[in-house]
């Protein structure tokens, strides 16, 4: 889960993983790889500010960048039209589906 602050900004308790991630992903050659790394992001905005979910925008680009994968929808809550806590629900619901099926076929691959 990210927050936006302000105009997509991360907030003050991401700020250091923010620089970190933009760092290594903007290297053509970057010194890490997230590669192993299974994700789903949710990211928590208001479409009243410019920048809607960028926080969470930028960090889903930069792991799939860095060899991360993605196993589910990035997800867009939107406290402007919804409640963040609806979004989220929806979000949830086929959520557990997709780890399932994934986990369970990673079991029987082993």
């Amino acid at each position: 889960m990210l927050a936006t602050h302000y105009e997509g900004d991360p907030t003050d308790n991401a700020k250091a993983f923010h620089k970190w991630l933009k760092i290594e992903a903007s290297k053509e050659a970057p010194e890490v790889s997230l590669k192993g790394l299974e994700y789903a992001m949710m990211g928590l905005g208001d479409t009243s500010y410019e920048q809607f979910n960028e926080m969470a925008v930028f960090c889903d680009n930069a792991l799939r960048k860095l060899g991360a994968t993605r196993l589910h929808d990035l997800g867009a809550a939107n406290q402007e039209t919804y409640s963040t806590e609806d979004d989220f629900q929806k979000w949830k619901a086929p959520l557990w589906d997709t780890l399932f099926t994934h986990f369970r076929k990673s079991e029987t691959q082993e």
